[in-house]
């Protein structure tokens, strides 16, 4: 159970992770479209969304005690 729950956090945070490698990218120019991004290694993208996610709540936290 505890490896189904795994798959399906990466698999929501699969996107959001791909699309903040792809504005990253676009900051040096990168010709790699989001497509590209997207069907790259699943957990690379899911491991990137859930980063961000607790990047933003770590430094939004402050602001709210």
């Amino acid at each position: 159970m505890e490896f189904v729950l795994e798959i399906i956090i990466y698999f929501i945070f699969m996107y959001p992770g791909a699309a903040i490698r792809w504005l990253i990218s676009r900051l040096w120019n990168s010709k790699k479209t989001f497509k590209e991004f997207a069907e790259d290694d699943a957990y690379l993208n899911g491991g990137t969304g859930i980063f961000f996610l607790a990047v933003v709540m770590i430094s939004v936290k402050p602001l709210f005690e």
